[in-house]
């Protein structure tokens, strides 16, 4: 899983944004929370994810 997968995956399903926060992975998607099919994020996993930006 990488940044691009997920954002590419949330403009796709046309969900208005992306909740990156260690733990649930998810997106807003007509208003409603849906959780991503994805494991949970962990810290060593999110933060070099997000300074890669």
């Amino acid at each position: 899983m990488d940044i691009h997968e997920l954002l590419r995956r949330t403009v796709e399903s046309k969900a208005s944004d992306l909740h990156l926060t260690v733990g649930t992975l998810s997106y807003r998607l007509h208003g409603e929370m849906e959780r991503l099919p994805y494991p949970e994020l962990t810290r060593d996993v999110l933060a070099p994810m997000l300074f890669g930006l």
